[in-house]
């Protein structure tokens, strides 16, 4: 990724910062083709987490932008990717481990709420996990929690009000 900044950034000097921006959307647009992956193509079990390697970080934009586009084109609109971790799971490989927030715009208060409990890690409904090869930064989609079960533990957040209040989430990645 270090390498296409400073291709962009030796473009830059040369062209127009309009061709600069149309090449920076195809960079996106090819981190996305490269994360995303159809269920069919998917594990069907959770990976198993042998290690957690880092427990909390930061992905890049470009990866943050590639996961929550995923999200939304598989799983609709409603969901947040956040809290990656960076785990080993059971073959030896490394993957980024993010949790799954059911979240929404409060009408009232223009604000973006969750239900999902940063502290504790209760009320979030699933996961996904994306391997991730540092050598040539490679990365795919391996597994999100169906569907079905993200209704699911929606369902028991709505219906229990008390223990999972929404709050407002911090603007940019959490």
């Amino acid at each position: 990724m270090k390498k296409f900044f400073n291709f962009l950034f030796s473009i830059f000097c040369l062209y127009s910062i309009e061709k600069v921006i149309y090449m920076f959307i195809f960079y996106i647009q090819i981190m996305s083709e490269q994360i995303g992956s159809k269920d069919d193509q998917l594990e069907k079990e959770k990976p198993v987490v042998n290690k957690v390697l880092e427990p909390s970080g930061e992905v890049s934009d470009e990866v943050d932008y590639a996961v929550n586009r995923y999200l939304m084109s598989e799983r609709g609109y409603g969901l947040t990717a956040c809290q990656p971790s960076l785990v080993e799971i059971e073959d030896g490989s490394k993957a980024i481990r993010f949790k799954l927030d059911s979240t929404f715009v409060d009408s009232d208060t223009d604000e973006v709420k969750g239900y999902g409990n940063l502290n504790t890690k209760e009320g979030f409904v699933g996961e996904m996990f994306i391997s991730y090869n540092p050598e040539n930064e490679d990365m795919h989609m391996m597994y999100i929690t169906p569907m079905e079960e993200i209704e699911k533990k929606r369902e028991e957040i709505l219906d229990n009000p008390e223990k999972y209040p929404p709050k407002v989430r911090p603007k940019g990645k959490y």
